[in-house]
């Protein structure tokens, strides 16, 4: 199973062809194509990779935000589900409309929206800050649920996401020992892939970073090279097994809770 997947769009120059870089960074390997910038599906989809559907929720809430607008997904939802049919045959799954930072009613509305021919590629997302109630349903209902960071846990591998990432592994695989595959949004970053026992995860790690010449890996300026070296150097850490994961955090000391302890006390 593809654990890496890595997001689009790329972009070449006339040293390195955009097709040669869309070949080295997907071939054999994962796509997680965008609804927010869909424009070279049709070229990854030639190459033998699997592929996945982002809904292009994270892009237009980052520019909502920006507007002070919200995210009205009943004017974009038919384009995306036509996006998704028209891809349906050849996608492992695709991601169902998200509110991110809204209600766990709003985004369970979301859930009872997807149209009945698509529902078996369908995979919900959950909220780092919804309840942990709502994740355990919805890892009851479906085989893959993905993990989207938003509110106290926005920022990736800071105390407090650890800490609900802790919450979150420790209930669905320990407390509750659920068999539901968890995919990490945003979450393709080494340092995090290690940590806990995604079944896979995404970023746009490479895309953003091969045309940054002077940040990783300077000595290396050829955008062909830098896709191959960046691709790889991400895809050489894998996650723990769940097995791996529990055996690990049962042998910590009992230390999570010690935080919090005494945090009323004057």
């Amino acid at each position: 199973m593809t654990i890496h997947f890595h997001g689009s769009p790329i972009w070449g120059d006339e040293h390195a062809p955009t097709d040669m870089l869309i070949k080295a960074l997907y071939r054999d390997g994962g796509a997680f194509v965008s609804f927010a910038r869909p424009e070279q599906m049709k070229k990854i989809a030639m190459f033998p990779c699997d592929i996945r559907l982002d809904n292009g929720a994270f892009s237009d809430w980052m520019k909502a935000l920006k507007k002070g607008t919200p995210v009205d997904w009943s004017k974009r939802r038919a384009k995306f589900y036509d996006f998704v049919g028209k891809w349906f045959s050849r996608i492992e799954w695709f991601l169902i409309p998200d509110v991110i930072e809204g209600t766990e009613a709003e985004n369970d509305e979301q859930i009872e929206l997807v149209p009945d021919w698509l529902k078996s590629k369908a995979v919900p997302v959950w909220h780092t800050d919804e309840s942990i109630e709502r994740l355990l349903r919805l890892s009851g209902k479906f085989k893959w649920v993905a993990i989207g960071c938003c509110g106290p846990h926005r920022h990736i591998r800071s105390k407090w996401w650890e800490q609900r990432m802790d919450e979150v592994f420790t209930e669905l695989y320990i407390n509750r020992n659920l068999k539901v595959k968890i995919h990490g949004l945003r979450m393709l970053d080494v340092r995090v892939l290690g940590m806990y026992p995604f079944a896979s995860a995404d970023s746009t790690n490479v895309a953003v970073n091969v045309p940054k010449t002077e940040k990783r890996f300077p000595e290396i300026t050829d955008k062909l090279a830098r896709t191959a070296v960046l691709r790889a150097a991400i895809e050489k850490v894998h996650p723990p097994s769940i097995s791996a994961w529990v055996d690990r955090k049962m042998r910590e000391p009992a230390q999570a809770g010690f935080l919090f302890e005494f945090t009323d006390a004057a």
